[in-house]
């Protein structure tokens, strides 16, 4: 945007109502997105701040980029509320910032929200805020690096926090597209991404073995894209670890086992799933497959069926072998996938409708980093179904969207509320 358009944009949200001015700020973060050291303006931003209104607040807090402005909104959002409504505006002002995706768009040079918020206030989000304030910073994707890692390893940030409360931001992390964006480009590798991976990996040898855990971790393991995760020379310390509970007891039969993806029980699982997704590492000369098809384990087995090159021969005798196990594995195999033929065996003699939802999860990951690679499915018998899910997806999507916007929405709506309280206040003293 040029100098003169940068001017008169000032000029009119100056005197426009405060609706058109939200309207128009969601441009402007578009503007700052994708040319955020041309776009941003500071002065722009401060003289919106100074009209002190309300909806202007909220729309500056959402889709501004001055890290000096929008801290004094937060901790504007952090004053005492004079009322309950009040206090749910502020919280929704609070909430606008630390969802704000405008400050630092590009997240693998962020500081956010450190250099906005301050060091202690981002400990106490993460440690001490309410759930719903820490859950929106978390699925941030310009959150800093810093602050992901310092939630895998309980440090800084996130040091001492409640057990429960760090597990469930773990497992919520997953969804955080920064865990699934590699940012390489002509300067070197994203080395922030790489050590997010090299954290989530160092969990699985620190954290307790209990059920808690093992779900959360299991949820966190399944977001993400096999090609992505670390490269690590060994898994058998992890595997051998995550036998016993955090007692040091072998796991006892559940009526749990029977919803499993697999039809193991809950921990055999997960062995399973840390081995296709950990299960290859790259030597200097070779590949590395840390299992093999007739392996006593089946940890192991699946380690190998989720990382080796398998013809079709393999995955007709690994499907009979061990059925729904080798289809959770080998759904992590980019090869299997991404080889007509083989893909095509896959879906039509292994894939059933349980693992549907999964598979094309799977498929949309392929196909972000080739785009040349089709997601949609190649069976006759998926094509009904996939219909269907894609549907039901987008409407997922919505609502997510909708329920992180609920609270700054419900804050916008009781705005006219507020102001006609001040106005009868006003009159009042008058």
């Amino acid at each position: 945007m040029g100098q003169i358009e940068q001017r008169t944009r000032l000029a009119r949200l100056l005197i426009a109502p405060p609706a058109i001015v939200y309207e128009e700020l969601k441009s402007y973060s578009a503007d700052v997105q994708a040319s955020p050291y041309t776009a941003a303006s500071e002065e722009l931003e401060a003289s919106l701040a100074a009209r002190n209104d309300p909806l202007i607040d909220l729309a500056i807090a959402s889709f501004g980029a001055s890290h000096k402005t929008i801290g004094e909104l937060y901790r504007k959002g952090k004053s005492p509320p004079v009322d309950g409504a009040d206090g749910q505006y502020r919280q929704g002002l609070r909430l606008a910032v630390l969802a704000n995706e405008t400050i630092d768009s590009k997240g693998f040079l962020s500081r956010f929200p450190e250099n906005t918020i301050g060091e202690a206030e981002l400990a106490f989000v993460m440690t001490s805020s309410d759930w719903i304030e820490a859950e929106t910073l978390i699925l941030n994707p310009t959150i800093a690096d810093d602050v992901l890692l310092a939630l895998y390893r309980g440090d800084k940030f996130c040091e001492g926090m409640d057990e429960d409360r760090r597990r469930q931001l773990v497992s919520m992390s997953g969804r955080n597209e920064r865990l699934h964006t590699r940012n390489d480009d002509e300067h070197g590798p994203d080395m922030g991404h790489y050590y997010l991976h090299k954290a989530i990996f160092a969990m699985l040898g620190t954290v307790p073995t209990s059920d808690k855990w093992l779900w959360s971790l299991s949820y966190l393991l399944k977001q993400l894209a096999p090609d992505q995760v670390s490269n690590e020379e060994s898994i058998d310390a992890v595997l051998e670890r995550w036998i016993l509970d955090e007692n040091g007891e072998e796991e006892k039969p559940s009526d749990r086992d029977k919803y499993t993806d697999t039809g193991l029980s809950e921990r055999a699982e997960f062995r399973c799933l840390i081995a296709a997704l950990y299960g290859k590492s790259y030597g200097k000369k070779e590949v590395v497959i840390h299992g093999t098809a007739d392996a006593d384990d089946i940890a192991r087995r699946c380690a190998y069926y989720g990382n080796a090159k398998l013809d079709a021969k393999a995955i007709t005798e690994g499907h009979e072998k061990d059925g729904e196990a080798f289809v959770f594995a080998a759904m992590t195999n980019d090869d299997v996938l991404m080889n007509k033929q083989q893909r095509k065996i896959f879906e039509e003699e292994c894939l059933n409708g349980s693992h549907l939802h999964r598979y094309q999860r799977r498929c949309e990951q392929l196909h972000k980093r080739w785009k040349w690679f089709d997601p949609r499915p190649t069976a006759e018998w998926m094509v009904d179904e996939d219909t269907e899910t894609h549907e039901s997806k987008i409407e997922q999507q919505l609502r997510n969207l909708s329920d992180r916007m609920k609270v700054v929405e419900k804050a916008a709506t009781l705005l006219p509320w507020l102001i006609g309280a001040l106005a009868v206040a006003v009159m009042w003293r008058g």
